[in-house]
């Protein structure tokens, strides 16, 4: 079972390959490499269980009569729920980076942001303990 869960979890990490797929606006194909969904249920689980042993602790603290303790541990399962909260209403989503024809879209798990292929002065591989790119981008003005 550990051997079959350790396997799934390398492929799906390191051995997946960017998707291509047609873009909903324009109609062109784009390519598409999403962020780990292993990374993201994990801390969405973890934040989970955080925030029910926090629950369980106000009930308990607060059923003994030790209300300074009740209101830290509620203070901390409201805090640590509002995440839940907004990945289930949908505010706080897995990520994702889009290469286009009109450039690269970059979604993260809060934000988006945009560049034209023509803000771009040059892009080269760089080689670190992963792969990844650096790009630049040149001045307007």
């Amino acid at each position: 079972m550990f051997f079959m869960l350790g396997a799934f979890f390398i492929y799906y990490t390191r051995v997946r390959r960017p998707a291509r797929y047609t873009d909903i606006r324009s109609g062109q194909q784009v390519t598409q490499v999403r962020y780990s969904l292993v990374a993201f249920i994990c801390l969405v689980a973890q934040m989970s269980c955080f925030a029910s042993i926090f629950v369980l602790a106000t009930v308990d603290y607060a059923r003994s009569g030790i209300t300074a303790a009740a209101v830290a541990f509620g203070g901390l399962g409201a805090g640590t729920a509002t995440f839940v909260v907004a990945v289930l209403s949908g505010r706080v989503r897995r990520g994702r980076l889009t290469l286009s024809p009109e450039g690269i879209e970059q979604r993260g798990w809060t934000f988006s942001s945009f560049l034209p292929w023509e803000a771009f002065a040059g892009v080269k591989a760089a080689c670190t303990r992963c792969s990844s790119t650096t790009s630049s981008t040149q001045r307007r003005g």
